[in-house]
């Protein structure tokens, strides 16, 4: 991507209007991995969604989003707007066994604090956080509709690669980010 923008990998210049970071650790399947281990499975859940809302923010510091983003700052001021990985398709999530048991009402729960713990982590680190696309989320809110998982373009990826996805779903978020 850089070598075309940026002068290549090594190089990003300070001059843009806004720089856009996508990914790079800051996707759902990890909060919702934390999400099973800290209230669905267990007997007692947290009376708060404080514990969990900490839990994700922690998660989202350590990864390499943040890490660009502070290296951004080094050099610019400019706006930096995030966006999360795309969440994996309906099918394949719910052909996880450790997934499909997790109930609506959970799901719901766990993207909404999901998005919080972006937003608050991104604040701090000076970005913002731009979710994704309601019109491309499933009405569990933490998977991709199917409809744009279908003649996705993977660069250096392997089969089971479920987050890259269609030209549809990328001009969805393309117009996304402009009117952000």
């Amino acid at each position: 991507m850089f070598k075309h923008s940026s002068q290549g990998k090594a190089f990003v210049g300070p001059r843009y209007h806004r720089y856009i970071v996508c990914g790079l650790g800051l996707e759902i399947m990890k909060v919702l991995t934390l999400f099973r281990e800290m209230v669905v499975d267990k007997p007692s859940r947290p009376d708060s969604d404080q514990l969990v809302l900490e839990a994700f923010c922690e998660l989202n510091r350590g990864t390499l989003a943040l890490k660009t983003i502070s290296k951004l700052r080094e050099i610019t001021e400019r706006e930096v707007v995030v966006i999360a990985t795309p969440f994996p398709c309906t099918k394949s999530l719910l052909a996880l066994p450790d997934f499909s048991s997790i109930g609506i009402d959970d799901t719901v729960r766990c993207a909404s604090l999901f998005a919080e713990s972006c937003r608050r982590v991104l604040a701090v680190a000076g970005a913002r956080f731009l979710p994704q696309p309601q019109e491309t989320v499933a009405s569990n809110q933490i998977s991709t509709l199917d409809t744009f998982c279908s003649n996705a373009e993977r660069l250096a990826r392997g089969p089971d690669d479920n987050v890259h996805k269609n030209a549809a779903y990328g001009t969805i978020v393309l117009k996304a980010v402009l009117s952000f």
